[in-house]
């Protein structure tokens, strides 16, 4: 009897990462979870170390493959969901500028504010489908121009949980798939691509938003590095 195909998912959440192993058929062989931290340095921030996301991967993923050991030799690919609504800026190597700020950061409240004034609220809910507010990435890269625009203009890449880690597993780095790109706040929902106008009001560069793709896309393989890391 030959082994199965296996799949491996993982869904970085706000609490930790939840890592699921499954046959190409859809049966569930192995679930694990692996945590991390939530900071909150002032009021109405909230940041998570990207280096804790790429840890508890490489944790869950080593557990479930000693786990299921004939899983090393038959996995066909690796597929991630994550929170929405981030934003943490990268160079041009993929590494991180700063901690990564979660949905739950509200620190562009100020940015949000004008941005709809600027804007208007339902022009830009009628382009991207959400209302301007601070917990969408569009605002915290406004707050980036304006709080902290040295930072923001060594950034190459800004990009969401998942995106992080498929850079880390990868080395290929400025890719999103429509779904985070459309909790951005700041991609037109019918063209599929990034809303000018609105980056244009946010005070960015619309050059640091990763190339959107569909959910099914490949972006790369693991590379012997990140193999090491991860178990992969």
């Amino acid at each position: 009897m030959t082994n199965p195909i296996y799949l491996l998912s993982h869904d970085l959440g706000t609490t930790g990462d939840k890592a699921t192993l499954f046959t190409s058929t859809g049966e569930i062989v192995a679930s694990a979870f692996a945590p991390y931290p939530t900071h909150f340095p002032r009021p109405g921030w909230a940041e998570q170390c990207p280096e804790d996301w790429w840890s508890a991967v490489c944790m869950a993923s080593r557990e479930l493959l000693e786990r299921v050991p004939e899983a090393y030799a038959n996995l066909a690919g690796v597929g991630f969901s994550a929170m929405m609504n981030g934003c943490l800026l990268l160079d041009r190597e993929g590494n991180p500028l700063h901690p990564g700020l979660i949905h739950a950061d509200l620190r562009s409240q100020k940015q949000a504010e004008r941005i709809a004034k600027e804007y208007g609220d339902a022009e830009g809910y009628r382009l991207t489908g959400n209302r301007i507010a601070p917990y969408f990435t569009l605002s915290k890269l406004a707050w980036f121009a304006e709080e902290e625009p040295i930072l923001l203009n060594r950034a190459a890449y800004c990009v969401q949980t998942k995106d992080y880690i498929v850079g880390k597993l990868t080395n290929r780095w400025g890719y999103t798939d429509y779904s985070d790109a459309s909790l951005t706040g700041c991609f037109d929902l019918e063209r599929k691509e990034w809303a000018e106008p609105l980056i244009e009001v946010g005070g960015f560069r619309a050059s640091l938003l990763p190339q959107a793709l569909p959910s099914t896309h490949i972006v790369g393989r693991v590379t012997r590095e990140a193999a090491e890391q991860s178990g992969l």
